[in-house]
């Protein structure tokens, strides 16, 4: 399965800003007032980041937008990442930033100042679901990208929050490879194993083969799969984790 890249929280450490190598982003609102670390970064540039705010160009700037600053005077960066993005952003609002961030990324390494940001785990679900690469067939694998950073104010409280995004992202990332895997490689045992597997998370999982179909008379189903040297199967999940609310039921097709 491909792997959601690993975004770390981390306290702000605005000495680290001037020397780091790679993409630094960081979030203003559309206000233009600057955090402590846009205001580190505007010394290093020498006034270049509130330059940029009071123009024309970051006015037209929608949230979640964002525009580079190439290659910074008075930083090792490559180039200074800014999105037009509120502090109380919405969670759409905050995963179009990160999506900005992670389409902009280029595999180098990445520092993300994001301050107090409320919705720093959104921006880091947005960054990570734009990362997605399906490169399981190539003859040269694409190169792994390198760190993402994400200095905020309250890390450990961010961290704790993201876990959740975290599992998201994994569950997203499991169902495009899905999607993107080539019929002969993703039979229909395929799927169905891959979906078994999932009961290592705690999910229900059974597999109904044809001789269990034919009796429950889906016989539509089995005679479609008749075009086909893969059997038809069936496969129930069931999470029962909740509590006495009513269940929700999901009803898909998997055409493989």
């Amino acid at each position: 399965m491909t792997t959601p890249i690993t975004v770390e929280f981390a306290a702000i450490d605005l000495d680290a800003i001037a020397g780091f190598e790679g993409r630094v982003a960081l979030n203003i609102g559309a206000e233009g007032k600057l955090n402590q670390a846009a205001r580190r970064v505007n010394r290093l540039t020498k006034g270049g980041l509130g330059r940029f705010v009071q123009s024309e160009a970051f006015k037209k700037m929608k949230p979640g937008d964002g525009r580079d600053l190439a290659y910074p005077a008075g930083m090792a960066a490559s180039a200074v990442q800014v999105v037009k993005l509120e502090r109380n952003a919405q969670v759409e609002d905050a995963r179009k930033a990160g999506a900005a961030i992670g389409a902009a990324k280029s595999g180098e390494a990445q520092l993300v100042l994001l301050g107090n940001l409320k919705r720093a785990g959104e921006v880091a679900l947005g960054l990570a679901l734009r990362n997605y690469s399906f490169s399981d067939h190539k003859t040269d694998p694409d190169k792994p990208d390198g760190p993402v950073t994400v200095m905020v104010t309250n890390p450990q409280v961010i961290s704790d929050a993201a876990k959740d995004l975290s599992a998201l992202a994994g569950g997203v990332f499991f169902t495009r490879d899905l999607v993107t895997e080539p019929s002969n490689i993703l039979t229909t045992q395929e799927f169905a194993n891959r979906l078994e597997d999932l009961s290592k998370l705690g999910l229900k999982v059974k597999i109904m083969e044809e001789a269990e179909l034919a009796k429950l008379g889906m016989r539509t189903l089995l005679a479609v799969g008749q075009g086909s040297e893969s059997p038809s199967k069936v496969v129930v999940m069931e999470w029962n984790g909740g509590g006495d609310e009513k269940p929700l039921a999901l009803v898909g097709k998997g055409v493989v």
